[in-house]
């Protein structure tokens, strides 16, 4: 099938891509993807890392069944199991001791126990972090009955998985999560961390374009930022950076939930309908960042995967004495909301740390040497008396929350979404002209109903979004021919 309808998509990142490919296969020639970015790929960010490549974004492939990147590179030799398994984990506390390992597993299980009880979930209106809380120290005291030393183990253990859960699914507090939302995430079974080895997430965009490398390369605007999308019945124009415009029978847009957030209501012209409004002002989308030191020499032992940190209530109240740089609130340190240290497998000299929670955000503000320094005097509190901890070599920082073509990492089901009433099926819902036209359509992570949150989530997207023009030319409807610009790059 060869059709010449104009199609603009916006954004290069998984799932505009794969909407470009899909279409190509179909015989859409006349389409252009637009990209803010210097660089395709969106949130999957390979980079050179000393000697190096890391993932700034998207990380790991999560699950192999039913799962698209994994279908499409399981016999490339591409992926491998994680070193890290964040279950494994060995726990110190703020005043340089071990801690139990019998009784912090018994605690990941107490909480394995209630995040798997997806029937609780499913039924209560609460957010994630009231159904945790309340399960939690209902087990906890079933448990350890009276013994003061083990419920205080279990106080600073629950702030610690809290922030792990804010590693998966970005808001800034579990009280912001939906505890039945969460359920509405479907993993895929098999291994979910599978690491891209030493080549990066960024190796599998190669294999997403395929043999349409080339053309999709050639089709794509890098550092084209859209402005503004006006549409009517038949025709859509995209006005974007340095006076250009694209004319367009069908749009498929991928930004981030985030930028459609903050942007919808000057982003379309006219603005959206109400319940595509809401369902967006609704959605949850959160940031969680990565921060990466890379040592002269591997210090630790080759046992270790991670290294996990518990707070006393004495050392939270003096943290800020102890190390005064960087935003606080209400006494308590940036600090604070970073869980511990984790071995990556593409570099053996790496440590990464997730910086997520209240302080997301503000940290990506900080010069890289106070975050640097934050780090360094958390690794020497926790590790310094099992440890002989060097210089850090090398650091980098991500920063997706302050760039303003993403506004944060990646989707959550949110409290709000849940109030709203508002489901991803509103998301989803392409805007419609003339013969049920679609003329306006919404692809990326965030509107995908059970693989949110994920690339192979994006993927099936951006997939879904192509095969919904082929189906509405199949049905017999008219094509265009018209040019796709009225002004020059």
């Amino acid at each position: 099938m060869v059709n010449d309808s104009r199609i603009v998509i916006i954004g290069a990142g998984a799932s505009g891509i794969a909407a470009g490919r899909k279409l190509l296969e179909y015989g859409f020639k006349n389409l252009i993807i637009l990209e803010a970015e210097n660089r395709i790929g969106g949130r999957i960010n390979s980079t050179k890392f000393g000697e190096s490549i890391i993932d700034l974004g998207a990380q790991w492939c999560h699950g192999e069944e039913n799962n698209v990147v994994y279908d499409m590179v399981k016999h490339l030799n591409l992926l491998e199991t994680s070193k890290c398994t964040y279950l494994n984990n060995q726990f110190y506390n703020s005043t340089s001791n071990l801690v139990n390992v019998e009784i912090t597993d018994m605690l990941h299980g107490i909480a394995s126990r209630i995040t798997c009880d997806f029937d609780s979930m499913k039924n209560t209106k609460e957010s994630f972090g009231d159904y945790f809380i309340r399960s939690y120290i209902k087990e906890a005291k079933q448990e350890f009955g009276t013994n003061r030393v083990n419920l205080e183990i279990a106080n600073q253990f629950v702030h610690w998985f809290h922030k792990m859960i804010l590693c998966y699914d970005a808001p800034a507090s579990w009280f912001d999560m939906s505890a039945a939302g969460l359920v509405q995430y479907e993993d895929c079974n098999g291994d979910p961390l599978l690491n891209w080895k030493d080549k990066g997430y960024r190796s599998f965009l190669d294999i997403l374009m395929g043999k349409y490398a080339k053309e999709l390369e050639e089709k794509t605007i890098l550092n084209k930022e859209v402005r503004q999308i006006i549409w009517n019945s038949d025709e859509i124009s995209i006005n974007c950076s340095n006076d250009s415009t694209f004319k367009a029978d069908h749009v498929i847009v991928t930004l981030s939930a985030g930028i459609l957030k903050e942007q919808h209501l000057k982003l379309f012209v006219p603005q959206l309908p109400f319940y595509k409004a809401l369902a967006i002002d609704g959605q949850g989308f959160g940031t969680v960042n990565k921060i990466l030191i890379k040592f002269p020499h591997k210090w630790w032992k080759d046992e270790d995967t991670s290294f996990c940190f518990l707070w006393t209530e004495d050392d939270k109240m003096n943290i800020l004495n102890q190390f005064p740089q960087g935003p606080k609130k209400n006494g308590k340190s940036w600090l604070e909301d970073i869980s511990g240290f984790f071995v990556i497998d593409s570099d053996s000299t790496t440590l990464l740390c997730w910086m997520v929670g209240e302080f997301a955000r503000e940290v990506e503000m900080l010069d890289d040497k106070i975050i640097e320094s934050g780090c360094m005097f958390l690794l020497e509190k926790f590790l310094g008396k099992f440890y002989e901890i060097p210089s850090a070599s090398n650091f980098i920082c991500s920063r997706w929350f302050s760039n303003n073509h993403f506004r944060g990492s990646y989707s959550f089901k949110s409290v709000d979404n849940q109030e709203r009433l508002t489901t991803s099926s509103k998301l989803i819902e392409p805007l419609v002209g003339a013969n049920n036209k679609p003329l306006i359509q919404f692809a990326g992570e965030a509107t995908h109903p059970k693989y949110f949150s994920s690339v192979h989530g994006a993927v099936e997207t951006g997939f879904r979004e192509a095969s919904r023009i082929l189906n509405y030319y199949k049905n017999g409807e008219v094509q265009s021919s018209k040019p796709m610009l009225n002004s020059k790059y």
